[in-house]
C-alpha cells in the first residue's frame, strides 16, 4: 500500500526539478539509506546508487545519489516516468555536503559548459511544456549557492515553459 501512495505522490509532482533547501549532512549516503530502509522492508541497491566526483571544480568530491533501488520487489517505488529521485550533494568541505537538488530526473551526467564543470540533466518533457515522453535537457552549474540552469532545450527545439508553445526558436 505504501508503494501505491508513493507512486501517486510521484505522479502528482512530475514537473521540472526544483531546488532543495540548504540542508546539510556529514553522511548523505547513510541518510538516504535510512530513508529508503524506513520505507522498504527489502532493498536492493544497484551499482551506482551513490557516486562521487568533483562537480564544481573545487577539488572536493561531490555526491550524486540515485534512488533507483528495488523496494519490496518493485523498481518503481522511487521512480516513475519522470525518472528516479536523484539528489545532488555539493561538498562544502571534506565530510560536509549541502543538498543542492532533490528531483526526479531521467538521467544526470557530468559535462562542461563554457569550460566550467556542469551537470547535464535529462528530464521529463512536462517540465518544458511538452509531452512527458519527449525529453527536456538542462545544463546546470553550481554558482556557490544553487545549481543554476544555464542552458535548456527540448530535443531539437529550445525549451519553453508554455505548454501551448511548439518550443521552436524564432
Amino acid at each position: 500500500m505504501r508503494a501505491y501512495a508513493h507512486i501517486l505522490l510521484v505522479m502528482m509532482v512530475l514537473t521540472a526539478p526544483v531546488a532543495a533547501t540548504a540542508e546539510t549532512s556529514t553522511n548523505p549516503i547513510a541518510r538516504a539509506k535510512a530513508e529508503i530502509e524506513h520505507n522498504c522492508e527489502r532493498v536492493e541497491y544497484p551499482p551506482g546508487f551513490a557516486s562521487t566526483r568533483d562537480l564544481t571544480g573545487d577539488g572536493l568530491d561531490d555526491l550524486v545519489i540515485s534512488y533507483g533501488v528495488r523496494c519490496d520487489g518493485t523498481a518503481s517505488y522511487y521512480c516513475g516516468s519522470a525518472g528516479c529521485l536523484t539528489e545532488i550533494w555539493i561538498a562544502e568541505q571534506p565530510e560536509k555536503w549541502t543538498l543542492a537538488l532533490s528531483a526526479h530526473v531521467q538521467g544526470v551526467s557530468p559535462t562542461l559548459y563554457d569550460g566550467a564543470p556542469a551537470l547535464k540533466f535529462v528530464n521529463h518533457g512536462g517540465g518544458c511544456g511538452r509531452p512527458g515522453s519527449e525529453s527536456h535537457i538542462s545544463i546546470r552549474i553550481w554558482d556557490g549557492a544553487v545549481l543554476r540552469t544555464v542552458h535548456e532545450n527540448y530535443e531539437r527545439h529550445s525549451c519553453t515553459a508554455n505548454p501551448n508553445s511548439t518550443g521552436d526558436t524564432q
